[in-house]
This record gives C-alpha cells, structure tokens and sequence, in this order.
C-alpha cells in the first residue's frame, strides 16, 4: 500500500513540477451519523456508530494531460483509523486528424436518469450513494470523432487489480456508442461486450416538451448476465464457514428506465422515474433468501451452534445490498427547488415487489466561490420480510463542508 502511494504521489508531483498547469485542490470534511437496524434480519452487530471521512483531492490539469487523485481519511467509533490513497485518473486526450483520442485511466458515466442508467455500461457508476463516489476510472483506448449534429465513439477498457508480486486486468470490454440530436431531442445507441457477460445492445432518448418539461428513457438488453445468490438455497445446507454467495450465469435479460422533470418558473422542479433490472431479484428470489436467513437466526436463538457462524453466514447474505438494484423494480419521486447560493432536495425510491422503501432529504449552501457545506436524512423502511426495512441501517445523517482552491 505504501509503495502504491509513493508512486501515485510521485507520478502526481512530477508532473505539477514539470508543466506550467491548471490545478485544482479540494478537502472534504463528512461527519455522519448510521443508526443500526437491531430488529433487521440482516442487522448490523456493532450497533449505530459515528463516522467521519475526510478526502483531499488534487486535480491537474495541462494540455489535454489530466491527473486526479484523491486521498482518503475513515473514521468509525467501532474499528481503527483507516487510510486509502486513489489514483483516480491519470489519462492524455489529444487530437488525430478529426479524431479525439484518449488513452489513460479515465472516469466515464453516460446516460441520462437520477437514480439509475441503463446505458452507462462501461462503469456503472453509483448514484444513491448519501456521500460523493469516490469513484476510480477505468484504463482505457478509446477515439471519438464529432460532426455537426451527431457524434461516434469507439473504445476498449479494462480494471486493473495489483498485488506484491504482479498485476492483471479484469473484465475487458469494448463499446461502439453514437449520439445523434434531431430537433430537441438526443438519440443515443450503444453496441456493448465484455468477458463476464457478454453482448449488450442499448437505446436511449432525452428531450424537452415545451419549456418546462424534460423526458427521457433508455432500454439495454443482456445477452448475459450474472445474478448474486446464495448458493444454500435450495439444498440442505443451512450454514456454511465459506461464503455461499456466487454469481450465476443467466441469458437474456434487459434494464429499462423511463423518466421526467418538470420544473416550474419557481424553481421548483419534480421528477419521476420508473426502472426495471433483471440482473436484481424477482419476488420469489428475494423471499428465499429471506426464508434461509431466518432459518439461520432460529438455529441461533436455539443455541445449537455457534453465534460467530451465524453472524458471518448472514453478513454474507447482506452482500446483496452491494447490488445496484437489490429488486427488479423500482419507482422514485423527487421534488428539488434552488435559490441562488441555497438547494434543497427530497426524494422517495419505492419497491413495488417487496413493498419497501428508502427516503433523503437533504440542502446545501455555498459560500462565495470556495466554500459549500450541506446536511442530510436518510430513513429505510417497509413491510416485514422486505429489502429496506432488513437493512441493517435503520437511518443516517450526515454532514459536509468542502472547500476548493485554484492555481
């Protein structure tokens, strides 16, 4: 880890020290409050805790040279400091002819909704989180060429895992996009493949209807996809001292959304999205997970084997909730309204299969050009047996305040 870091700081201040540049240097102070869920099924055994991370970011920026990276700082009541240094991007775009090239470790998100992206295939990036992604980018080739009203992009893009002794990609995948606008509305399509899951075909289109209203939708569909389940279910094993939880090969799937805004004179605005994932839980798949992590909880309440197997067995389980959809469907409704230096949001993401729910509220403030600070609430709830009301958080808060200075 500190070899890592050395490089990374290295690479980062040999490059500020050998061209004249723009660079930017952000500090993050994120206190925050996570009330443990004690009558989840998938509950948390250390109770609520205070946290607090803290990020410093460097962004260097000179003639088509970007490098970002972003210095972390995690604090819990509950377990020791713990340090991360990231190397976020380091990339080169430059230009061949008409052709926009970029090679280097790049961030890329595409796509349009506010909770979910079908079509942003390359990274998936987290948009749920209560805190900003600290989000690392992919090492990738990719060439782009743009003409009046339309635009073709081709790339290839990789994940690299490091350890002492060697390094290795991870999933490689290629990707064929055009963009193309016709009056007020884009159209986007996507031709995707990578060496998990295979092909992927998506459509997307955005616009506005009048003044006020935006609408958009994107569909994707999966030749393969994986699905994380436990592999007890089904069989006659109840518990296990491996982790039972594996991704299973399945064949055509898709991922739709459908969304809008309307935003009135007031600056108000309202939003609503519909979204369906297939490579989330159906129904029936979300009750026998549940139906197996309470035939665990029976046998510790019994008292016939030991309580740290139990534990692990259902903190294994609870990996599902790293899943982007935990369910197939969901619903979201969101209100916003900005005035000047000052934003406040609220939205509501609803589970029709499971009955279950999650609500945030937060605002933010900026002072002068530098400064912002914001505030949030986050509550999950649902009927009994459901995806957010066995989460082993019951609630959140949070605050932040950044700061950012310019050279």
């Amino acid at each position: 880890m500190i070899s890592r870091c050395y490089i990374y700081f290295s690479l980062l201040f040999i490059s500020v020290g050998s061209l004249a540049s723009e660079l930017d240097v952000t500090y993050r102070i994120q206190p925050g409050y996570r009330e443990s869920n004690e009558s989840a099924i998938f509950r948390s055994y250390l109770g609520g805790e205070k946290n607090s991370r803290e990020e410093f970011i460097v962004n260097y920026k000179n003639n088509g040279f970007v490098v970002e990276w972003t210095g972390v700082q995690r604090l819990n009541e509950h377990r020791g400091p713990e340090y991360q240094g990231l190397l976020n991007e380091i990339y080169w775009d430059t230009s061949v002819y008409d052709w926009d090239v970029t090679i280097g470790k790049k961030k890329v998100s595409w796509g349009t909704g506010l909770f979910f992206r079908p079509l942003d295939v390359l990274q998936n990036t987290p948009r749920r989180e209560i805190l900003p992604v600290i989000e690392e980018g992919l090492s990738l080739v990719s060439v782009e060429r743009y003409f009046d009203l339309s635009s073709v992009f081709f790339g290839c893009a990789t994940e690299w895992r490091l350890n002492n002794s060697s390094s290795k990609s991870i999933n490689e995948r290629c990707v064929l996009r055009a963009q193309s606008l016709v009056g007020d509305w884009e159209y986007q399509s996507i031709i995707y493949s990578d060496e998990l899951s295979g092909l992927k075909v998506g459509f997307g289109i955005t616009g506005v209807v009048g003044q006020a209203l935006e609408l958009h939708a994107s569909a994707m569909y999966l030749h393969g996809y994986q699905k994380y389940l436990n592999r007890l279910i089904g069989g006659d094993q109840i518990l296990v001292s491996r982790d039972p939880m594996i991704f299973t090969d399945r064949n055509g799937g898709v991922q739709l959304l459908l969304g809008g805004t309307y935003t009135w004179e007031n600056n108000i605005s309202l939003s609503i999205e519909y979204w369906h994932d297939d490579t989330g839980y159906s129904k029936s798949e979300w009750d026998d997970l549940i139906s197996l992590s309470n035939a665990q909880h029976f046998l510790d309440e019994s008292q016939v084997v030991p309580t740290e197997l139990v534990s692990g067995n259902i903190r294994w389980s609870s990996q599902v909730y790293l899943l982007r959809n935990i369910m197939q469907d969901y619903a979201a409704l969101r209100a916003a309204y900005s005035l000047d230096e000052f934003n406040f949001s609220g939205y509501v993401i609803y589970s029709p299969l499971d009955e279950s729910w999650v609500s945030t509220i937060s605002a933010s403030m900026e002072f002068g050009e530098l400064h912002d600070i914001s505030f949030g609430l986050r509550y999950f709830d649902g009927v009994d047996g459901s995806g957010y009301k066995n989460i082993g958080t019951k609630g959140q808060a949070f605050m932040s305040w950044s700061g950012s200075f310019s050279w």
